[in-house]
């Protein structure tokens, strides 16, 4: 089937699954390796998610970003200007005398964020995550952000439309790092914060991707769902969750306190990706069932034709700001971790290769962090010290690896309007 994608006015939790659209299969083994690397307790106490888990995931997959495929169809249709869009973006509504409906609505969700995701909680949730590597976070975060997102069929079947994504790998990377590193500065998060800006501008980009696609006419709703669906931006937000759990298995520790800050981000970052708030998971334990439930009800291959296009770029990307002398170093780091998520069965169908690094990382890392961390939790002075490091690491290391620019500001968001 191919039409136009479904509108839906409010959210709220389903109580039993609609008919499961056919990149899901219930039960499916597919991602059982990354669900034993990164839940290695679910099998044993048999977290297979409730119905309305499984409804709520069914649900965002017939679900885009309605407020901003509203106020898209209100750009397209002549009714609001790029112009009016960012000046409500970074200057607020009251700068525009009379708003249209759809940029009221829209900027009621950018505005505010709901009142259960609460600052203080975020921000313990962001520096207890600057505490990983950056070797770790990078590559934990690559093949949870996309290389898994290669394989999912909504995502990489999205993704394999865009020139960007398979034609300069490193350039996506380094714009939606960017995105990432602007939200867990100190000064992102605000409304008129970068990481709120470019968030909020990527909405948009989004929102047109879904209506090219739709438009296209091969796009087979009851296959996929909707483009760039709610629970597939939700998915990407819970990598977040995926890279905590992966640094715990190579020796992190982290407080209830700090996992629940951990949530806290990922449910802010998953709003400011339009993910309606109904949709969200609130608690760490919540994210991390459903997250499992997401990749327990995934086809692995189900687009292979997307996969062949993607994984190619994916696996051999050159990161903007490495020195080319060390670029093969990163692609084995990054490849790395995809074969130790992901397992060597998925890797093999998928076309992620082996290398010899995949069995050195996790022993060499494992070998420093684990007495480390034994020793900082004991020790305030080193928690401190720590912690320092990892600001240090954040603002001098990090920013390397992300362009300045996300390439999702004003400029580029018209032009996409207009296409």
């Amino acid at each position: 089937m191919t039409a136009t994608a479904p509108t839906h006015e409010t959210v709220g939790p389903a109580t039993a699954p609609t008919a499961l659209p056919g990149r899901m299969s219930p039960a499916s083994e597919a991602f059982s390796g990354a669900i034993d690397f990164l839940m290695p307790d679910a099998r044993r106490v048999g977290v297979d998610g409730s119905a309305e888990d499984l409804a709520t995931i069914v649900a965002g997959y017939g679900l885009g970003d309605p407020t901003a495929d509203a106020l898209v169809a209100a750009m397209r249709a002549k009714r609001v200007t790029s112009t009016e869009f960012e000046a409500a973006l970074t200057g607020g509504l009251s700068v525009l005398e009379d708003p249209a409906p759809e940029l009221r609505a829209f900027f009621a969700t950018v505005d505010e964020v709901p009142a259960w995701i609460e600052e203080a909680r975020v921000a313990i949730g962001v520096r207890a995550q600057r505490r990983i590597d950056g070797v770790t976070g990078a590559g934990a975060g690559w093949a949870l952000g996309f290389l898994l997102a290669a394989i999912l069929p909504n995502s990489a079947r999205s993704m394999s439309t865009n020139a960007r994504a398979v034609d300069n790998a490193g350039r996506r990377f380094a714009e939606t790092g960017r995105i990432a590193l602007d939200l867990v500065a100190p000064d992102g998060r605000g409304r008129f914060g970068a990481g709120t800006l470019s968030s909020t501008r990527l909405r948009i980009l989004h929102a047109n991707v879904r209506v090219a696609l739709l438009r296209h006419g091969d796009w087979d709703l009851d296959f996929y769902g909707v483009p760039i669906s709610a629970t597939d931006a939700l998915g990407a937000s819970m990598a977040q969750v995926g890279v905590v759990q992966t640094a715990m298995r190579l020796g992190y520790r982290f407080s209830p306190e700090e996992l629940d800050g951990v949530a806290q981000f990922a449910a802010l970052f998953a709003y400011r990706q339009g993910v309606p708030a109904e949709l969200i998971p609130r608690t760490y334990e919540d994210q991390l069932r459903w997250f499992q439930v997401v990749l327990r009800t995934s086809r692995g291959v189900a687009d292979p034709a997307s996969i062949g296009r993607l994984m190619p770029a994916l696996v051999n990307i050159e990161v903007e700001n490495v020195p080319r002398h060390a670029q093969a170093a990163v692609r084995h780091v990054f490849n790395a971790y995809g074969r130790l998520i992901f397992g060597p069965e998925l890797c093999e169908a998928t076309g992620i290769p082996d290398t010899p690094i995949r069995r050195v990382l996790p022993l060499a890392i494992g070998a420093v962090v684990r007495p480390f961390e034994a020793a900082r939790v004991r020790s305030a002075r080193l928690d401190r010290a720590t912690h320092r490091g990892a600001d240090l690491m954040w603002q001098r290391l990090m920013p390397l690896l992300y362009s300045d620019q996300a390439n999702y500001d004003a400029d580029h968001v018209g032009a996409v309007v207009k296409a």
